[in-house]
């Protein structure tokens, strides 16, 4: 009887564990009106640590049109594929993290929909052949409960105001200033409430604003920040909410682990350059290197470092992250000593070793003759 106890609460904890990894999109529950653009998050949340990810996100190419995806300060750095499939309504995503994640509501990719019709409800769902890896000693399929996201889309009452930014233009791409001014067309008739947030589902309260020709927000710390406006007729009713998003990254990344690793095996003396680069925020767009008298070009770890470099000179690596932040560090590649110097090395060791024994021994024989 113990022992079907022990068993019970050993698959009543294993349950618990599946359940605990959640892939969702977020917000769940969107209210647009047609030609609103929406932004929508794909997240999850593990008590496992996770390593790669295969799936798909699916939605009527009908109502909805994906116009971005944007992957930065993703959880993953290793992308295969964010492929569209024309038409179809698709997106294929594989991916791998160099760095396991386990945690609450990882971010992985973020997507920009534009609403194309009057009135409907439309769901955005994750497909269910979706598998997660768990990082270990072994790679382990995760079974994985997925969460969709329902649009409703409604007809529009009032035109809708058109958000737009000098310092940051484009929505779907990362900045590094930490100022974010935004601004529309306010008309006198009209009454608005707006708020600068982090949480893309959280609305402005009930209270109008006072009319201000141009917003502007400074000193903003790295991150996504949503800029979210309700607006109305004087004394009318509030209408649904437009969002319009700031993407700030103003730090640079940060290499964390740089080194060489010299091997020997069959095929000589190999040299490995090993490095690892975190970034915060927009996440890395590329790692270059230059030797001296060469060109940039970029690199993936780990790198074999060319013969030709064997020598007392040094590599500069470059990060850089999607805003365009750069951090660069040097790396010395010690000299490769040719194998002959070695060996000439060793015949004077030798040679000098001799002199000194020879020169002991008719020092011992001498002090032995008789005085």
């Amino acid at each position: 009887m113990k022992r079907i106890i022990l068993l019970c609460i050993f698959l009543f904890s294993i349950a618990t564990k599946v359940q605990a990894i959640e892939l969702f999109l977020w917000p769940q529950n969107i209210v647009v009106t047609k030609d609103q653009t929406f932004l929508i998050d794909l997240k999850v949340t593990s008590d496992e640590p996770l390593n790669a990810l295969d799936t798909a996100v699916y939605w009527q190419p009908k109502e909805l049109e994906l116009l971005s995806v944007n992957t930065g300060g993703s959880i993953f750095d290793l992308w295969v594929t964010d492929t569209k499939t024309p038409g179809l309504g698709n997106l294929k995503i594989i991916a791998g993290a160099s760095t396991p994640f386990q945690g609450q509501g990882g971010m992985i990719t973020s997507f920009l929909f534009k609403a194309k019709v009057d009135l409907a409800q439309v769901p955005i769902y994750v497909g269910e052949d979706t598998k997660l890896v768990r990082y270990g000693g072994e790679a382990e399929l995760l079974d994985v409960k997925l969460l969709p996201a329902k649009i409703d889309i409604l007809p529009v009452n009032l035109q809708a105001p058109v958000l737009s930014s000098t310092r940051i233009p484009v929505e779907d791409v990362w900045y590094t200033t930490n100022i974010f001014d935004i601004r529309w067309e306010q008309k006198i008739d009209m009454e608005y409430s707006y708020l600068l947030t982090m949480d893309p589902t959280q609305t402005p309260d009930d209270v109008p604003e006072s009319l201000i020709e141009n917003i502007q927000y400074e000193g903003l710390a790295d991150g996504i920040y949503y800029f979210v406006l309700k607006y109305r007729q004087v004394g009318g009713e509030w209408q649904n909410v437009i969002t319009r998003r700031a993407m700030i990254d103003t730090t640079a990344p940060q290499f964390n682990d740089l080194r060489i690793i010299e091997k020997n095996d069959s095929y000589g003396l190999q040299k490995n350059l090993f490095y690892s680069v975190i970034d915060d925020a927009s996440g890395i767009s590329q790692v270059t290197l230059q030797a001296q008298g060469q060109n940039q070009y970029p690199i993936s770890s780990p790198w074999e470092v060319e013969k030709k470099w064997f020598t007392s000179q040094s590599l500069e690596l470059s990060a850089i992250d999607r805003a365009g932040n750069r951090y660069t560090r040097t790396i010395a590649v010690s000299a490769l000593i040719p194998w002959w110097v070695w060996l000439i090395c060793l015949f004077i060791i030798i040679f000098i070793t001799g002199l000194l024994m020879v020169r002991l021994w008719r020092k011992r024989k001498f002090s032995q003759l008789p005085r």
